[in-house]
């Protein structure tokens, strides 16, 4: 199931991810079904949910931007959000205050929230949560559904406290320790510290979710595990491009098919080439036709549909940036190739394929020194 695209703001891609809309599609059902009274005022607390966990990761983006980082997408998930950046901030202080800019905004609404209560006190709230020894989930629960100021409180209190006071990757927390260590450690040697303790701590809520039979623990253990995973890849990855000239997978004079070539056309040279896409011109610069490109279109129109109509845009980089935004960028992506240009021209093309294997080659070369 695809990600539902939102728009874009600030340049940014906008999207809610597919779990988020099986989620709310799923409890919408449940409750139509079985609990009718408490469909709206569930739809409310996840709406409540939804803004609270965009304004976060937007806070997340405006920083980073005005940091000099290039924010491409937002992607809302129900534990939270993701930021695909270009790269990650290369000073510990710069990636601090990403991190911490998200949880900022939750604790912000928590704050005023409490002012409001403190001038108006007659509002709706459930006094008794907080008086009560004897309030347990289930109150806490009912409270959630019946006073919704309460569950705009709740649920920025648990995101913000969630994302920064667990230190774990790739949540907040896990980014703020490892700037936090990496202003001594450098890092590799940070994001590899940062990573274990996220692997433990993933652990530990995964057990606290299976013996309590808490499916959202489960969820949140295997998505930090994952996560930090991840992450430790990246670090690797930044250690072997350490003086690493990438020009020597620059491919100067690859081969770029003409805009009036058909899909029938490019489709036998893909045969007889053994590829699985190629460069093509298109009407504003370089694009590309691949095979998926090709399963998206009926096999009766490739003798009629020309490449430049059916092509798909590159990412785009310069000669001057740095390995490991060249590197990222190329990958992070699932594109096939990424076009180098210097001073606005076009200077060459990156294949993903000979990219991976350089930097295999690289790696294996780097560690037979040690």
């Amino acid at each position: 199931m695809r990600n539902f695209s939102l728009g874009k703001l600030f340049g940014i891609r906008l999207e809610l991810h597919s779990t988020f809309i099986l989620l709310i599609a799923a409890i919408t059902g449940f409750l139509a079904i079985f609990d009718f009274p408490s469909l709206v005022p569930t739809l409310v607390l996840l709406f409540f949910l939804f803004v609270s966990v965009f304004i976060h990761e937007l806070f997340h983006s405006i920083v980073a931007i005005s940091k000099g980082i290039k924010v491409e997408k937002i992607t809302l998930l129900p534990i939270g959000g993701i930021s695909l950046t270009e790269e990650i901030p290369e000073k510990p202080l710069d990636e601090f205050l990403i991190a911490v800019a998200g949880p900022m905004f939750n604790f912000i609404v928590v704050v005023l929230i409490a002012l409001l209560l403190s001038f108006f006190p007659q509002l709706p709230w459930p006094w008794h949560i907080f008086t009560d020894p004897a309030a347990g989930a289930e109150e806490l629960n009912q409270a959630l559904l019946d006073f919704p100021l309460f569950s705009l409180f709740w649920v920025n209190l648990v995101l913000g406290a969630f994302n920064l006071f667990v230190p774990a990757l790739p949540l907040d927390g896990g980014r703020v320790l490892r700037s936090i260590l990496s202003w001594r450690l450098g890092f590799s040697k940070a994001t590899r510290i940062a990573a274990g303790v996220s692997t433990v701590l993933s652990l530990f809520l995964f057990l606290i979710g299976f013996f309590s039979g808490n499916i959202i623990l489960l969820i949140i253990a295997i998505f930090i595990y994952l996560g930090a995973g991840q992450e430790n890849e990246f670090a690797a990855l930044k250690e072997t491009l350490k003086g690493v000239d990438l020009t020597a997978v620059l491919n100067k004079k690859p081969l770029i098919l003409k805009q009036e070539t058909t899909l029938e056309e490019a489709f036998q040279l893909l045969q007889k080439k053994n590829q699985t896409a190629f460069l093509v011109e298109t009407g504003n610069g370089i694009g590309f036709v691949s095979v998926d490109v090709l399963e998206g279109i009926k096999r009766s129109r490739w003798p009629v549909v020309n490449v430049a109509e059916a092509a798909a845009e590159l990412p785009k980089i310069s000669l001057t940036d740095s390995p490991i935004k060249i590197v990222t960028k190329s990958l992070s992506r699932n594109y096939p190739f990424t076009l180098v240009y210097s001073s606005g021209k076009l200077v060459g093309v990156i294949d993903e394929e000979q990219l991976r294997k350089f930097l295999k080659i690289t790696k294996l070369n780097k560690e037979s020194q040690h």
